[in-house]
Formats: structure tokens, C-alpha cells, sequence
């Protein structure tokens, strides 16, 4: 079966992230792509207590937000992939701007990540995201990509 743009059917949503980004735990923090849409995803996470971006607290580190988002951005990539009947390709994050962050997030709370393609300029992309925790907004930022 194919879609009307005669290319491959894609996989249902939600998918694993693990099938859509080359990170492996403890690595990988994304957990499943639940939504896709033209320029953009939904992608959920739960970052394990035990990991390494987790400090003793249990507070996440920001560096741990800013790699979210960059997989969650590689999330819906690799399924835009998937459904051009590509392979996964991959993406390389090279900057990083517009940083408002509502505190610090824990390991243990369930997130949820929207990104957008904001812009795409000669081989790189302009991604913007948030983060929210509980349904509010929690994190916001901009991320460049090298495609």
C-alpha cells in the first residue's frame, strides 16, 4: 500500500525512538515519536533515575534538555525517512540559542517535547522546541542542525 504521494506507508505512531535515532540508553532519552506532522513532532520521555545525566538530587542536567530535544528533533527526521521510503539518516546539533528554562526538571517525570522546523538554510536546519512537564511549558530553545 502506498501514500497518495506514492511513496511507502508509513509505521503507525507511536513508534519506539529507539528505531528512529542512533542512541542507545543510557544515551538515548527520547522513548516514542506519538505524533507526527509536517515540520514538526510530539515525542515522550522519562529519563531514568539512574541516568547519567541525573545529578544526586535527581535533578536533570540542562545539558540533558538541549539532547532531548536535539533526539526528539531526530525522532521525527528519521520517521520522515521512514516515510519517503529513506533510510534513517543522521543529523549533527552545531548550536544552540533562545534558552528559558522553568526550573529544574527531575529524572522520573514523564515529558513530552514539540518540535518545529523553524527555517532550513544551505545543509542546516533551525529547530525550535519545548518541553513540558505536567502539561505546562517547562523548557524553550532553539537548536541549529548540520543535515
Amino acid at each position: 500500500m502506498t501514500c497518495a504521494a506514492n511513496f511507502p506507508q508509513p509505521p503507525p505512531l507511536p513508534q519506539p525512538a529507539e528505531a528512529l535515532v542512533p542512541h542507545r540508553r543510557p544515551m538515548r532519552l527520547a522513548d516514542e515519536l506519538v505524533a507526527w506532522r509536517e515540520g514538526g513532532a510530539t515525542v515522550t520521555a522519562r529519563i531514568p533515575v539512574d541516568s547519567p545525566f541525573a545529578a544526586g538530587d535527581g535533578t536533570l542536567e540542562e545539558v540533558a534538555l538541549i539532547e532531548l530535544m536535539a533526539q526528539a528533533y531526530a525522532a521525527y527526521q528519521g520517521y520522515e525517512d521512514q516515510r519517503l521510503g529513506q533510510p534513517v539518516k543522521q543529523g549533527f546539533l552545531v548550536g544552540i540559542s533562545r534558552l528559558h528554562q522553568a526550573g529544574p526538571a527531575r529524572a522520573g517525570e514523564q515529558l513530552r517535547v514539540e518540535v518545529n522546523t523553524a527555517g532550513e538554510f544551505e545543509g542546516y536546519t533551525l529547530m525550535e522546541g519545548e518541553i513540558f512537564r505536567d502539561n505546562e511549558k517547562h523548557v524553550t530553545r532553539s537548536l541549529k542542525f548540520w543535515n
